[in-house]
């Protein structure tokens, strides 16, 4: 499998994506989803950068972010 090497930039979004395990529609239930909202909203005051945008879909999410390059150091 090819590596993609990311260049990352102050300032740049990031867009991140993940599926579950075999696609399993786990965000059809509603104490899932509202875990998952819980969890991001941690992330958020932990990370230090903003996220920008989200989207939950049943099998997957997409999350959009931007980093700045001190939290990267």
């Amino acid at each position: 499998m090819p590596v993609s090497r990311r260049h990352l930039a102050p300032g740049q979004l990031q867009f991140i994506t993940s599926s579950t395990c075999r696609r399993t529609k786990l965000f059809d239930s509603r104490r899932i989803r509202c875990d998952f909202v819980e969890v991001l909203r941690q992330f958020r005051r932990g990370a230090g950068f903003p996220h920008v945008g989200w989207v939950l879909m049943p099998e997957h999410f997409h999350l959009l972010i931007k980093l700045s390059m001190d939290k990267l150091v």
